[in-house]
């Protein structure tokens, strides 16, 4: 996919929801870095330091920035547990 989700200059550039715990959020933090380098846009749902946090909440947030169907905006997050979080919402 490029970043813009299509080869066309008119095409809107895709933004890809992120977000972690504070146990990861040095990661997170490098994806988007990484993300934004390759000229996507980031929507970052945090954490941004290593004040505790459910992660469940950040979850959610990121789940719910993912309009269905889920192909057209990716989001990601970390651990596993992110694929429960999107089911919870009734998304494949």
């Amino acid at each position: 996919m490029s970043a813009t989700g299509a080869d066309c200059p008119e095409a809107k550039p895709v933004t890809i929801a992120v977000g972690a715990d504070e146990a990861r959020f040095g990661l997170t933090s490098a994806i988007a870095k990484h993300l934004l380098e390759l000229g996507y846009q980031v929507a970052d749902y945090g954490v941004h330091d290593r004040t505790p946090v459910l992660y469940a909440d950040v979850a959610l947030e990121v789940a719910q920035a993912v309009p269905a169907p889920v192909r057209p905006t990716p989001g990601a997050m970390s651990p596993p547990l992110a694929l429960g979080a999107l089911q919870v919402l009734g998304r494949p």
